[in-house]
């Protein structure tokens, strides 16, 4: 027997006797153990497909489109693509488990709700939607709807569609407001206007660009000033198919009379040239003021140009004829989503983005290959290291508490799904509608002191092929889908890093005070993942022990690992 053969058994008996000398509780999981009674294994809550399972998992091919959240903060609405046969869900317990409402008719020609819209956030039973064709209302927490904008323009045919729309209470009674655009060249849609106090109301065309509707601006997005009832201000972001601007009116003044056109230029070319966008979303700050004598006319605009182009755009208002100020405040990537909270000095921003790493121009843009959302404080913007994965990311923004905003997103392709962050984007966990199923569960550790923390994490895989890990911190009552593998995270050294397949979980011996978690990827010189926080984000350590595939490991801490190879 050569020496290398003796030192292996050796190994292996000593961590049998290790092993027999271990309490039989070390070994078992205590999340899945015999009944003494009955000698009868007790089945674990686990994530369930479709509504036995609370729609945690839908399937492959589903996705959220549009987002709403009351202001209880507990109350969100959520738009679905593929999931059942519903195309509304609301949640009452911060979107773990779900409830199906509403069914897109018919007759509105095989349209998706594009957007959500709770005008009072203390009212959650009243919620207004849209579709590609019309607006509808709710007064009984989305179990019935009513149309209140049909067919603006004719949108539904001919190529026009609903871009976007707003609404707000004044004087007692609610305000629309409708953007259309006609996909066709050279032609175009229009901004409308609802009146919700008078009985016999019609769609008004507030004649955009100072023109009829259809004759001059394809309307990508438009809403009411914050402070509408005083101000009487709509914005609008348009384009002419060449151009794209911001302009605005006051009461039934001029569309760019008090406040100049804002038009948005191509800034990653020298020198700007026009650019024409294809879609566009408005938000403002929380201390925005119409007035630009004040100081705080700042508006944010976020745009889709086509292909990898786009950006979120902080427009100040100056007084005409001056221009008001463009600046780009975001990677120039296409944006799907915005919302704002904070004040425009200090703002937190929300962006859902698609992103992908390319060339434009001189300039490298780096981004998520797989879609996510960045989060912008004080006018800083990075990517959170544990974003959702996936694309066209939409996002809305909940109560402020003690560690910051919730943040609630929804996103669409390969494990796409509903997902929360307690930290103002900081760092995400899918709890609904992920876009996967569950056939094979391939790695499952329990916290060393599972009894009081009701702690186990997971390894699952579905139909779409990628690893899911999964967290309970409940004794199995809610699951949180953390990590994807595919997914791009943020490593050590700041750059992005994707998340090959991954095998195994392990707890580090202290869990109980360093809360600190380890995954092992799969295949040659694997990365070694480690949580210091419970799972809520995970760094890459850097792997020197070996450039063989990793067969065991074991944490002395959550800094010194024993690590096996398949070298031996």
């Amino acid at each position: 027997m050569d020496h290398q053969n003796l030192a292996k058994r050796i190994i292996y008996i000593w961590l049998a006797v290790v092993l027999l000398l271990l309490p039989s509780t070390a070994l078992s999981p205590l999340a899945i153990q015999a009944s003494p009674e009955t000698d009868a294994w007790n089945k674990y809550p686990i994530p369930k497909e479709g509504k036995a399972g609370d729609w945690v998992l839908t399937g492959p091919g589903t996705s959220v489109t549009a987002l709403g959240v009351a202001g209880d903060g507990t109350t969100i609405y959520a738009a679905t693509e593929g999931i059942g046969n519903h195309n509304l869900y609301k949640s009452d317990d911060d979107g773990y488990t779900w409830t199906p409402l509403w069914e897109i008719p018919a007759g509105d020609g095989g349209s998706m709700i594009i957007a959500i819209n709770l005008p009072d956030r203390e009212d959650s039973d009243t919620i207004y939607l849209s579709t590609e064709n019309n607006v509808y209302k709710s007064t009984d927490g989305g179990e019935d709807f009513d149309i209140v904008g049909n067919n603006p323009g004719g949108a539904g045919a001919d190529g026009l569609k609903i871009t976007s729309f707003d609404v707000i209470e004044h004087h007692g009674d609610n305000l629309l407001v409708i953007s259309t655009r006609d996909v066709d060249n050279l032609e175009y849609g229009g901004v409308y206007f609802y009146d919700e106090s008078e009985t016999f109301s019609n769609l008004t065309d507030l004649r955009v660009g100072n023109s009829d509707a259809g004759s001059m601006y394809d309307v990508l997005a438009v809403a009411f000033s914050p402070n509408f009832s005083d101000d009487e201000q709509i914005v609008a972001v348009v384009t002419d198919e060449l151009n794209t601007i911001v302009t605005t009116r006051f009461g039934v003044g001029n569309w760019g009379g008090e406040v100049a056109d804002a038009y948005i230029m191509n800034v990653l070319v020298d020198p700007p040239l026009p650019m024409a966008a294809t879609s566009g979303l408005l938000a403002f700050p929380a201390d925005y003021d119409s007035d630009v004598d004040e100081e705080q006319y700042v508006q944010y605009v976020g745009l889709d140009v086509g292909g990898l182009t786009g950006g979120v755009y902080m427009i100040t208002g100056v007084e005409a004829p001056n221009a008001p100020l463009v600046d780009l405040v975001s990677l120039p990537a296409p944006v799907y989503s915005l919302d704002a909270a904070g004040n425009a000095i200090d703002p937190v921003m929300l962006i859902g983005e698609e992103y992908e790493p390319t060339v434009i121009g001189p300039m490298v843009v780096a981004g998520l290959t797989t879609g996510g959302v960045f989060s912008f404080m004080g006018g800083i913007g990075s990517p959170p290291p544990s974003a959702p994965p996936a694309t066209n990311a939409c996002v809305a923004l909940g109560a402020f508490h003690g560690l910051g905003y919730y943040v609630y997103a929804g996103t669409s392709g390969t494990n796409g799904g509903f997902a929360r962050s307690t930290d103002s984007g900081a760092t995400f966990a899918r709890t609904a509608f992920i876009s996967d199923n569950l056939t094979e569960i391939t790695d499952i550790a329990v916290s060393p002191v599972y009894d009081q923390d009701g702690t186990i994490y997971m390894i699952t895989q579905g139909d779409s092929g990628n690893k899911i890990l999964w967290r309970t911190t409940s004794h199995g009552q809610t699951w949180d889908a953390i990590m994807t593998q595919g997914q791009s995270l943020i490593g050590s050294q700041g750059s992005f890093t994707t998340l090959a397949d991954f095998d195994n979980i392990v707890f580090s011996p202290r869990f109980e005070t360093d809360t600190s978690v380890f995954i092992i990827e799969s295949g040659s010189a694997p990365n070694i993942w480690r949580s210091t926080d419970n799972g809520s984000r995970f760094l890459p350590l850097r792997n020197k022990a070996t450039t063989e595939e990793i067969d065991s490991l074991v944490p002395v801490n959550n800094k010194k690992l024993l690590v096996g190879d398949s070298a031996g």
